[in-house]
């Protein structure tokens, strides 16, 4: 039987045992599953699985498919592994490496939950291992040598996964452009979410490696500021605001970001793709050297760090004052009270979380700080994926 039962109980789905669902979506569900061996063995997977049970689902295999095709052919520790491409009961699945951790997009609400910027340096290691993972992409070759001509159309905060180990993923080829996939786009027709859309992709052109430069410097933008790039609005409004982006100076939230920084997300955001990076790497060249003169080192476990302290509810949502005046980021300045609860938790054996280095405090005093980040949580659970436009 394919499926899991009303209580969620393991059941049977091909070679696989549905443990779970994670998530559904417009297209597919997504379940953690393990795939089962002889003597015990198991292999915690994703599974995820075309939907049936929406009206012209059948319009959605052919992007099902191309994302299987296209993800199988790239191995690069940050992109997430499609393993199998099948069908069970007449319902297509992928089975790909499973991922434990949170999305980016995760991450942006827990911080505007608890009032905090996230420190640039964070930003900068996430955003340089995307682009090496859609460096990997864009210069994927087939067997034969020739460039496929990957460019994944979708880059966005909830397709970027990073993991309980500090490690940054990119997931989620489903509307890839290539020269193999079978479902290739008409001029005029726009693919992609309207809020990470470079000028190009909002005027049905042809897009390149360039466009996913674009989305990855929206993502950028969003880690340092909180903010959605285009303001939240409808998706027709969205499209003309990416038809002529404006980018707003990073002062306008913050003062810590260095020069070379704010360089990189101007060069990333330029409206015409000449001017930005001419590949993914050559980006992720320049998020490098940012974490190489600032922040040393910044790695895979200076993130998990973070991501423990964003989700451990123990810990007090303010931040007040600063230890020096030369301080970049503000930090907590723990009071008694403060102390004598760390205290507890430590005589509790219970882990005590330093705060992370470079937090910033978001200015409350912004009319619907909050609220925006709400909305800008809202477009992905809605859906916003742009209509197709002849």
């Amino acid at each position: 039987m394919a499926g899991s039962n009303d209580e969620g109980a393991p059941t049977r789905f091909g070679p696989y045992t549905i443990r779970n669902q994670l998530g559904s979506g417009g297209m597919a569900t997504v379940h953690v599953a393990t795939l089962d061996g002889p003597g015990g063995f198991e292999k915690l997977v994703c599974i995820k699985r075309i939907r049936t049970d929406v009206p012209g689902s059948d319009r959605w295999l052919d992007s099902f498919v191309t994302e299987a095709k296209l993800a199988a052919q790239i191995r690069h520790p940050n992109v997430v592994e499609v393993n199998d491409l099948g069908v069970v009961d007449g319902v297509y699945y992928i089975a790909m490496e499973y991922v434990a951790g949170v999305d980016v997009l995760s991450i942006l609400r827990r911080a505007g939950d608890r009032g905090v910027m996230l420190p640039y340096l964070a930003a900068t290691y996430v955003v340089h291992e995307v682009c090496c993972g859609l460096d990997a992409a864009h210069r994927q070759a087939d067997l034969s040598g020739r460039p496929l001509g990957i460019v994944h159309r979708d880059v966005s905060p909830q397709n970027v996964l990073v993991s309980y180990e500090g490690q940054v993923k990119l997931t989620d080829f489903g509307i890839a452009k290539s020269h193999i996939a079978s479902m290739m786009t008409a001029p005029g027709e726009i693919k992609g979410k309207a809020n990470y859309m470079s000028p190009e992709q909002a005027r049905g052109a042809q897009v390149d490696a360039r466009t996913d430069i674009f989305a990855a410097g929206i993502v950028l933008f969003e880690l340092l500021t909180g903010e959605p790039f285009y303001p939240p609005s409808s998706i027709d409004k969205a499209i003309k605001m990416a038809l002529k982006p404006k980018l707003r100076p990073l002062a306008e939230w913050r003062s810590d970001v260095p020069p070379e920084l704010e360089e990189v997300v101007r060069t990333a955001l330029a409206p015409d793709p000449i001017d930005r990076y001419g590949t993914a790497q050559w980006m992720a060249d320049a998020l490098n050297h940012v974490l190489l003169t600032r922040g040393p080192t910044y790695g895979a476990n200076q993130l998990l760090s973070l991501v423990e302290w964003l989700y451990d509810d123990d810990e007090p949502e303010e931040l007040a004052g600063s230890e020096t005046e030369t301080d970049l980021a503000k930090t907590r300045v723990a009071n008694a009270e403060d102390i004598r609860q760390r205290r507890s938790r430590r005589d509790a054996g219970r882990v005590v979380r330093p705060v992370p280095a470079g937090l910033v405090e978001a200015d409350k005093s912004r009319p619907g700080f909050r609220t925006r980040i709400a909305r800008f949580a809202k477009r992905f659970i809605d859906g916003d994926t742009a209509p197709e436009r002849r």
